[in-house]
């Protein structure tokens, strides 16, 4: 239930849905100074939801420092899911942009920078019959060369805090008790490193997948056109605000 409405919840708090609900009721009301005041706040919305400087602003504030590594690191990492789906017609995976967490803990095993990879993530859909998102990245990275007994899954996760669950008991089963690497991307790990802390599990926090550009490299253009790059941007950010306020109420942060 609690998945139910956090997809619910999801959509209801995007930026993008509220922009057209409200320039629907200011194109169909017929109340004059309601239409001029909602005119106004979409155009404040849209305006602000997606300028490229604003946005990367919040964006620089809210996501997670770069790690560096230093030789006392974990040697087994957990991959947070949400960055791959597949694709059952075409009969292959298909990669979101947050999937440089795979590659990123791939390149690192290579790397013999790990010896272990655990895979946090299950079928997240309501509509479709999904098979495990960890079930075809394990198969995804044994088909690049890693080997099968250092790949770890977690079939039954669907949002943040049942990856930290599920990866709780893999450890137990494991009788791991030293810190892990946490890999997720740069905005989604302020919530993640709270949720795994909160289960019990120490985790050593590795951002990946930045959104925000570090060096400001704005434009003039920046300043005054809407981007929906940006606004995909806020998006995310959006969601992360509120997931993890809410996961905080809710006593899972």
């Amino acid at each position: 239930m609690f998945f139910f409405f956090s997809k619910l919840f999801t959509i209801l708090i995007r930026p993008l849905f509220w922009i057209v609900v409200l320039g629907a009721w200011s194109l169909f009301t017929k109340n004059t100074k309601r239409k001029k005041r909602l005119t106004i706040l979409v155009i404040c919305l849209a305006f602000f939801c997606s300028n490229k400087v604003i946005v990367n602003e919040f964006s620089l504030l809210y996501e997670s420092k770069v790690e560096i590594l230093d030789r006392n690191h974990p040697r087994t990492a957990v991959v947070l899911g949400g960055f791959a789906e597949y694709d059952g017609g075409r009969k292959r995976v298909q990669m979101a942009m947050a999937a440089e967490r795979m590659f990123e803990a791939y390149r690192l095993y290579k790397n013999h920078t790990l010896d272990t990879l655990i895979i946090s993530g299950g079928a997240a859909s309501l509509t479709s019959n999904q098979k495990p998102e960890s079930q075809y990245i394990r198969k995804y990275l044994i088909d690049l060369g890693m080997d099968s007994t250092v790949i770890l899954i977690d079939t039954g996760s669907k949002n943040t805090f049942e990856n930290a669950v599920q990866t709780k008991k893999i450890l137990v089963r494991q009788n791991h008790k030293a810190p892990v690497l946490l890999i997720t991307s740069a905005m989604h790990m302020p919530r993640a490193k709270r949720v795994f802390s909160k289960v019990g599990i120490l985790a050593q926090p590795y951002p990946v997948n930045f959104l925000s550009d570090l060096g400001r490299g704005y434009v003039i253009g920046d300043y005054l056109m809407p981007s929906s790059e940006a606004l995909y941007h806020f998006d995310a950010l959006i969601k992360e605000w509120v997931g993890l306020i809410v996961y905080k109420l809710t006593g899972k942060a």
